[in-house]
């Protein structure tokens, strides 16, 4: 599998130094290391029973999900890739008779419910494709003027709804109902009080009865609601490259920082010293195992509900915003169950969430130190 920004797998036992893992004899609270790594390897096995392997890591690139779809790209032949899409509880697989990228376009899209959206460049405009997902097939192509700076302006798609957020015209909203390739302008961002700094990119969201354009810059992240066009600015301590919204909240991870924000807040929380803070202990070697990892990699952090989905230095934790529950959904393995040589070190990240499901992908290595492929496994929730 292809991975961008993949940070090497750090050995659990160095990930924890501090945490008397390097120590022996009895804990502080009267087990053995012996016996608590016996109680994590436990865990682990225990967790992986809602685990399956669905995919290997050659040819699968770009994971997304939503509701019962399952979609990947495969760009072994060179920038044009195949889009393929799986659907459950089926497990039957199609391949989109649209391809995604070419030799002027890194290949990317976009899902929403029931379509996927992805972008080519041409001489002097950009074209966008919407894909059906339960045929593959193409349901409509929209053209507009090539951005001066860029290969396309940024789009999304949400539910029947298709947006354009083009930056030269003061980052105009266009929307446009699916099938009939008729995008409107609905507002500018640059006429609202958002102060974005460098443009970024947007998503879509909804909270509070109507639908809003996220908006992320340099300077600061906005709601933008596409009735009013009013402009809130979401008060993120930090540029969100990696988030994951829901209509409780946006989290948002940078390092070994998780932040969380409410719509309607006026501050944000430091998830990250919440973790720390909490009472919360998968036992007494292993007391900071869900504390933050390093989320620099490749989306290691995702919200349903109220529940952040984020990497851990031991695994995959969830954390209850509301209700405060803290609980392990996936342990690395780390080698402690393992007598042969070489042994296989597993470290996940990537995640993905659809419907009562999480995708991963566990990134293997002999020695616990680096890890670039890796297979994909479908886990129930």
């Amino acid at each position: 599998m292809r991975t961008s920004t993949i940070t090497p797998i750090i050995l659990l036992s160095l990930a924890l130094a501090g945490c008397s893992l390097l120590g022996l004899g009895e804990d502080e609270g009267g087990s053995s290391t012996e016996e608590n790594i016996a109680h994590y390897e436990q865990v682990r096995l225990d967790l992986e029973v809602n685990r399956e392997a669905i995919l290997p890591g050659f040819g699968v690139d770009d994971i997304n999900a939503v509701n019962d779809y399952l979609t990947w790209l495969d760009i072994t032949q060179g920038w044009e890739a195949q889009l393929h899409i799986r659907h459950y509880p089926e497990g039957t697989d199609i391949i989109a008779s649209v391809t995604i990228g070419d030799e002027m376009t890194t290949p990317f899209y976009r899902l929403d419910d029931k379509f996927a959206m992805t972008a080519l460049t041409g001489m002097t405009d950009s074209i966008y494709k919407i894909i059906d997902l339960q045929t593959g097939d193409l349901v409509e192509e929209v053209t507009h003027k090539k951005p001066q700076t860029a290969s396309y302006d940024a789009y999304g798609i949400r539910g029947d709804q298709a947006y354009l957020v083009v930056e030269d015209e003061g980052k105009m909203i266009y929307e446009w109902d699916v099938g009939t390739g008729s995008p409107i302008a609905i507002g500018a961002i640059d006429d609202t009080s958002a102060n974005l700094g460098a443009w970024i990119d947007f998503t879509l969201v909804e909270f509070g009865g109507s639908r809003k354009l996220l908006a992320l810059g340099t300077y600061g992240t906005y709601t933008i609601d596409l009735d009013t066009m009013v402009a809130t600015q979401v008060p993120l301590p930090i540029t969100p490259l990696e988030i994951g919204i829901t209509d409780v909240g946006i989290a948002a991870i940078d390092g070994f920082d998780l932040w969380f924000v409410g719509w309607g807040d006026t501050e944000a929380r430091a998830i990250h010293d919440e973790l720390k803070e909490s009472s919360y202990a998968l036992n007494s070697t292993f007391e900071k195992a869900h504390w933050v990892g390093s989320g620099t990699a490749n989306v290691d952090v995702s919200m349903d509900g109220e529940l952040i989905y984020y990497n851990s230095v031991a695994g995959i934790y969830a954390y209850g915003v509301n209700s405060g529950t803290i609980e392990p959904v996936l342990l690395n393995r780390a080698g402690y169950d393992q007598t042969e040589d070489p042994k296989v070190y597993v470290q996940y990240t990537g995640i993905t969430l659809a419907r009562d499901v999480m995708y991963v992908v566990g990134l293997e290595s002999p020695d616990g130190s680096s890890g670039s492929d890796g297979k994909i496994y479908r886990v129930l929730q």
